[in-house]
């Protein structure tokens, strides 16, 4: 009887170890620097993601892979992580903000900010264009990535080293 006990243990620590590990390799922690040179963090989590800017939460929402491809939609902006990430020059609640909410409150703390001579037309330009990156983060298309030992590159060219 112990014999088998220790058997079906041993089977069920590879089985653990093969859907958590092996059954989705971006499982875990992942931090590099981004191509504008914020340090950056990520953790995947079986279809889970948050990620940190400069030791920020910032984003939050979910994850599926397909051959080779990685699909991220992000569902929630944290509004203390957005404050540090512009600098306290926009300043947001400190809660996690539904996407849609988050673009609201951004739209609204933006137009705060001093225009210093910029035409009313540019400012709105850049605000859009502003908003709209942070939108499209909401339903990113399909990216290649690929991972390589502890080396995850994404389709951006950012390179991420697991942790």
């Amino acid at each position: 009887m112990l014999g088998f006990l220790k058997v079906f243990l041993a089977m069920a620590l590879i089985t653990v170890y093969a859907c958590g590990v092996l059954g989705d390799p971006l499982n875990g922690r992942w931090a590099g620097k981004d191509q504008n040179g914020a340090e950056i963090e990520m953790r995947f989590n079986n279809g889970k993601l948050e990620t940190s800017t400069n030791g920020h939460l910032f984003m939050k929402g979910t994850y599926t892979t397909n051959n080779g491809e990685l699909l991220q939609k992000i569902t929630h902006f944290n509004g203390k992580g957005a404050s540090a990430v512009f600098e306290g020059a926009m300043v947001f609640e400190e809660r996690w903000y539904p996407a849609d909410e988050f673009l609201v409150a951004f739209r609204n703390e933006f137009r705060k900010l001093p225009r210093q001579g910029m035409p009313e037309r540019i400012f709105e330009e850049q605000m859009n264009q502003l908003v709209n990156g942070f939108a499209s983060m909401a339903s990113m298309p399909p990216a290649p990535y690929s991972i390589d030992g502890k080396k995850l590159t994404l389709a951006n060219g950012t390179v991420l080293h697991r942790r």
